[in-house]
């Protein structure tokens, strides 16, 4: 049996454009009569991941349901034993333990399996790094 690697950019890919939109309208609507301090940016980040503010975090249903297709047909197809997720996503701020309970709450597919710094380069740069750091590729 097969084991998968999917390196995973959270935004866009399991956070719809339409939904990252409403966040953003919320967060600008929350501070629009106020000077944004650097406390105020740091409620913004929360928002961004955070749906109502609350800490009850949420991906799109839509994504959520394409994601484990993609994930159901590397099971079937290829006889796939198991499905590793490597975040490669800002969403590393909340480190892996925030994003497994996401991830189980949401009821995904495929266990998350580490964080890549995504906060020294460009996304292909980060990846690369990674896959050497780990002797993926020489």
């Amino acid at each position: 049996m097969t084991n998968f690697t999917i390196f995973l950019d959270i935004d866009g890919v399991l956070n719809s454009l339409d939904s990252m939109r409403s966040i953003s309208l919320y967060a600008e609507s929350m501070f629009a009569n106020e000077e944004k301090t650097q406390q105020i940016y740091k409620e913004m980040i929360k928002l961004k991941y955070s749906l109502n503010g609350n800490g009850d975090w949420h991906f799109d249903e839509r994504c959520k349901r394409y994601f484990n297709a993609v994930c159901n047909f590397l099971y079937k197809k290829y006889e796939c034993a198991k499905i590793n997720i490597v975040i490669t996503s800002a969403w590393g701020y909340h480190g892996i333990d925030t994003i497994k309970k996401i991830w189980e709450e949401e009821q995904m597919l495929g266990d998350i399996v580490d964080l890549s710094n995504t906060y020294c380069c460009e996304r292909c740069e980060a990846i690369k790094k990674y896959l050497k750091k780990n002797s993926w590729i020489v």
